[in-house]
C-alpha cells in the first residue's frame, strides 16, 4: 500500500506542493510582507517632475497664511455686554389728526375761497414696537406756518419733557388709536378745500337763488355728507317757493330750504336752485340776501396749516417710522 501511495511517475504531488508555496508567497506579498510591497513603494515614490514637493510647499504656505490671517478669538459675551450691544427697538407710529372746523367766507376779500376759520384739533396715535414687553416712548411736534404750536397733551398718555417737548408713552395693551393731544387754531385760510358760491336774481316780484359747491382738484380725496341750507328772508312768500334743481325740502317753520348730497368727487361740482315770489317789488338798490350754511366732511384733507410730526424721545433711542393722516368736519357760512 505504501508503494502505491508513493508512486508518482509524473511528479504530480510535487507540482501541487509548489503551487501551494506560490499561493502562500503571493498572499504574503499582498499583506505587505514581501518584495511586492517594496516594488509598490518604489512606484509610489516615482516623481520625475517634483509634483509632490511642490504640493507640500504650497500646503505649507497655506498653513502659514491661515495661521497669520486667522481671526481673533470671539469676545466673551455676558448679559451686561449683550445689553450694551443691543440695537434700539423699531417703532412704527401712525398719527391721525381730526379737525372740527367752523368757518365764514370772506366776501370781497379779493382771494377766491378765503375764509376766517376757527377749529379744534384732535391728535390720535397708534404704535407698533419690536420690544415684546413695552412700547418705546416718542415725542410729538406741532408746527403752524413755520412756527411751533402749543399742544394740550392728554395726561393719560403724554408728559412734557424738560425741553417742553410732549413725550407720548402708550401701554402695550392699547391696540387701536388713542387720543394724545389737542390744539385750537384761529386763522385766515386762503384756499379752502371747497368753494361756495351764491347768485340771486330778481325780476319784478319774483326772485331766484342758486348755490354752487365746487371741490378743488388739488384735494387729496373726495368729500362726503353734504348738507346745504339756504335761509329765506321775510320778504319772500314762503308758500310760493319752488325747488328748481336738486332734491330739496322746504321747512316752513325754520324758513330754510335744505338739500343733501352723499358724495362729491374730487374736482367736481354740483348746483341747487329755487325760486319764489316777493311780497313787494324790489327797489333798484335794494339787496335781498339768502344766507347759506354748508356742512360736509372729508377723510383725506385738512383745513388748517398745522403739521403734526413725531420725533425721537430724549433718552429713549429708537428706530422711528411715522405717518400722518388728516380728516375734518366743516361747518361753513356764506352770509
Amino acid at each position: 500500500m505504501a508503494d502505491h501511495a508513493s508512486f508518482d511517475p509524473f511528479d504530480l504531488n510535487k507540482q501541487a506542493f509548489e503551487k501551494k508555496d506560490d499561493t502562500a508567497t503571493r498572499l504574503t506579498e499582498e499583506n505587505g510582507q514581501g518584495p511586492l510591497q517594496a516594488s509598490l513603494q518604489e512606484a509610489d515614490s516615482f516623481d520625475p517632475f517634483g509634483i509632490a514637493a511642490t504640493a507640500l510647499s504650497d500646503s505649507g504656505q497655506q498653513e502659514d497664511a491661515l495661521s497669520t490671517s486667522s481671526p481673533d478669538p470671539p469676545p466673551q459675551v455676558s448679559r451686561i455686554t449683550r445689553s450694551k450691544l443691543a440695537l434700539p427697538p423699531k417703532l412704527v407710529v401712525k398719527l391721525t389728526v381730526y379737525e372740527e372746523v367752523s368757518s365764514t367766507a370772506k366776501i370781497g376779500s379779493g382771494v377766491e375761497g378765503a375764509s376766517e376759520v376757527s377749529l379744534e384739533g384732535n391728535v390720535y396715535a397708534q404704535v407698533q414696537c419690536s420690544d415684546a414687553k413695552k412700547n418705546a416712548p416718542f415725542g410729538i411736534v406741532a408746527i403752524q406756518r413755520g412756527t411751533s404750536l402749543a399742544l394740550r397733551p392728554n395726561s393719560k398718555f403724554t408728559t412734557v419733557s424738560p425741553s417742553n417737548l410732549p413725550i407720548v408713552n402708550i401701554p402695550k395693551h392699547e391696540i387701536g388709536y388713542v387720543p394724545i393731544a389737542y390744539y385750537s387754531v384761529n386763522e385766515q385760510v386762503e384756499h379752502m378745500p371747497i368753494l361756495l358760491e351764491r347768485k340771486v336774481t330778481t325780476h319784478g316780484e319774483s326772485c331766484r337763488v342758486a348755490v354752487q359747491i365746487r371741490s378743488k382738484l388739488t384735494n387729496r380725496g373726495d368729500m362726503e355728507d353734504f348738507t346745504v341750507a339756504v335761509a329765506v328772508p321775510e320778504r319772500v312768500d314762503g308758500e310760493s317757493i319752488q325747488i328748481l334743481r336738486g332734491e330739496g325740502e322746504w321747512d316752513e317753520l325754520q324758513r330754510i330750504i335744505k338739500w343733501k348730497l352723499p358724495l362729491l368727487n374730487r374736482g367736481e361740482s354740483f348746483m341747487v336752485s329755487a325760486q319764489a315770489k316777493l311780497w313787494k317789488t324790489k327797489k333798484p338798490n335794494e339787496d335781498i340776501r339768502f344766507p347759506v350754511l354748508l356742512r360736509c366732511s372729508s377723510t383725506a384733507d385738512q383745513i388748517s396749516s398745522v403739521e403734526i410730526q413725531s420725533a425721537e424721545a430724549e433718552g429713549h433711542p429708537s428706530s422711528l417710522t411715522s405717518t400722518t393722516t388728516y380728516s375734518f368736519r366743516l361747518l361753513h357760512r356764506l352770509t
